[in-house]
């Protein structure tokens, strides 16, 4: 699966790949990337699969995870792997090796349980769609005309009698 990528930094600069945790999204990164990286990397931050905007279909195992991620970076660099991002940077660097010159690992889950990392991705993924519906609900307030807008078409409001 292609994953959504998220982008910093000019494009012919050196390749630096920022992998998040289970219970987060490649926008993670984003204060980093910007305020730090930026100016130096072309930094690429995935959602891993059934993460952020990327889709949720199962399998969550780590092949597929390592075959999402070479299908969608497919090019050599840095990569940073944070928690299950660690883990997936091993994974990586064992599989294409050619794809990862360095490797920085933060805080790694290089053994996570099958169910476990299940159970975390879904908690994310649930998190993730009452988010969305949240940012929904407040466009759709945001649209419609608030009480003060109201009252100066309609007229002021009158207290009810006691």
């Amino acid at each position: 699966m292609r994953l959504h990528v998220h982008e910093w930094g000019d494009r012919g600069s050196p390749t630096l790949v920022c992998l998040h945790g289970v219970t987060t999204h490649g926008r993670r990164f984003r204060k980093l990337a910007e305020e730090r990286w930026a100016d130096r990397f072309h930094v690429l931050a995935p959602d891993l699969r059934g993460h952020g905007e990327s889709g949720y279909e199962p399998p969550w195992d780590i092949e597929t995870h390592v075959a999402d991620l070479i299908e969608t970076v497919g090019e050599a660099g840095t990569w940073v792997g944070h928690s299950f991002g660690g883990r997936l940077v091993l994974e990586v660097a064992k599989r294409q090796p050619e794809l990862v010159a360095r490797a920085v690992l933060l805080d790694p889950a290089i053994q996570i349980l099958p169910h476990v990392g299940f159970d975390f991705a879904e908690e994310a993924r649930q998190r993730s769609r009452h988010g969305l519906q949240r940012a929904v609900h407040r466009a759709a307030a945001a649209r419609s005309p608030s009480r003060a807008d109201t009252a100066s078409v309609r007229g002021p409001v009158r207290p009810r009698p006691p």
